[in-house]
């Protein structure tokens, strides 16, 4: 309804004494799980304002983990690098996306040639960023749950948010000593004996002896939004490459696998879908998408994208997802810095069961 869109009433963010029923709700007696609408509360609370307003402090200095990786590879450093950390470094201080993404564009060639030349390296700098920020993350939640909600634990409703955070958590780690850490800071103070035992469930799942682990999507507006989209694709394993135009590391990615998506072109096995949101021009959008040849893309409006980022439980970008040949989403077997060798190995398993 665009009258209710256009309501700037309707707009204003709510007082934080807005929350203070929550005080007054039994929020750690079971029986409050058993009321059919339970799961909308559960989504609303996790993603009220005051939890999701701590995103903006949960992004990384771009000169630390420039720094980090120029310390890891100074027997390999040249003067070229410094140069291409100088550019990075001017990127990150504009905000106009029109403008970042000219201004990347500009320097695309000098990009491209050092996240080849330091692939290996920068995916195992981004991991130990993104355990950070996890880590951060549990600290300012469970902050604002003291301190702003003025709610006490134990607070089952609270501790299943806790533990529900966990499975994106672990989905961006290939460490398991890493897992273990956010595994045991996650679960501190939750007493509810289910509840740790589903955490350590998704650690396990992530971490398994061996295999490959898929989960099924659920039946949200979300879920079936997903759907729709790989339902075409249905039959083929799914590479899903969230992206803007105004992230580097995004473009610089889609950039990279150009050849290889070129190859795998024809395949009967894979295929690749790309989500951005209307952050992204659509000029600029549809220019890029033409010039990386980008096929299975979408642009969603802010909304459906913020409900694809509840679903997949993901902050920053590029984020990948993996969907398998029945359209259940992976958690292991497949990975966008070895695409080729994990597809392989995956292919192989599958001809060694016929």
């Amino acid at each position: 309804n665009q009258r209710l869109l256009e309501d700037t009433t309707i707009q204003t963010p709510l007082p934080v004494d807005y929350y203070d029923f929550l005080q007054q709700m039994p929020i750690n007696d079971p029986s409050l799980l058993c009321p059919s609408g339970v799961s909308v509360f559960v989504n609303r609370f996790e993603f009220c304002d005051p939890f999701t307003s701590i995103w903006k402090q949960l992004s990384y200095s771009t000169g630390s983990s420039a720094q980090q990786l120029k310390n890891e590879c100074k027997d390999r450093w040249t003067e070229e690098d410094e140069e291409v950390l100088k550019i990075e470094e001017q990127l990150s201080h504009i905000t106009n996306d029109e403008e970042r993404t000219k201004y990347y564009e500009t320097h695309a060639a000098a990009f491209e040639s050092f996240n080849q030349k330091y692939a290996s390296q920068i995916k195992k700098v981004i991991e130990n960023k993104q355990r950070e920020v996890n880590i951060k993350e549990i600290q300012l939640r469970d902050s604002v749950f003291t301190h702003v909600l003025r709610l006490t634990t134990p607070n089952l409703i609270y501790d299943i948010t806790k533990v529900r955070g966990l499975q994106s958590d672990f989905r961006n780690l290939s460490d398991n000593k890493g897992a273990e850490q956010l595994l045991a800071i996650t679960t501190k103070d939750i007493r509810n004996p289910f509840l740790t035992a589903e955490a350590l469930r998704l650690y396990t799942q992530k971490f398994p002896v061996d295999g490959v682990t898929t989960y099924d999507l659920p039946e949200t507006r979300a879920g079936k939004l997903f759907r729709e989209m790989t339902a075409p694709l249905k039959g083929k394993y799914i590479v899903v490459d969230f992206w803007e135009s105004w992230c580097g590391p995004c473009v610089a990615g889609i950039k990279n696998n150009k050849a290889l998506r070129e190859k795998l072109n024809d395949s009967k096995d894979i295929a690749f879908l790309f989500i951005c949101s209307e952050e992204t021009p659509e000029d600029t959008y549809k220019n890029y998408v033409a010039e990386q040849g980008l096929k299975n893309s979408y642009r969603l409006t802010k909304d459906q994208y913020h409900r694809m980022r509840e679903l997949f439980k993901f902050n920053g970008i590029p984020h990948y997802e993996y969907i398998n040949r029945e359209g259940r989403v992976m958690t292991k077997g497949l990975n966008i810095y070895n695409l080729e060798g994990t597809l392989t190995n995956l292919l192989e398993k599958e001809n060694a069961k016929k």
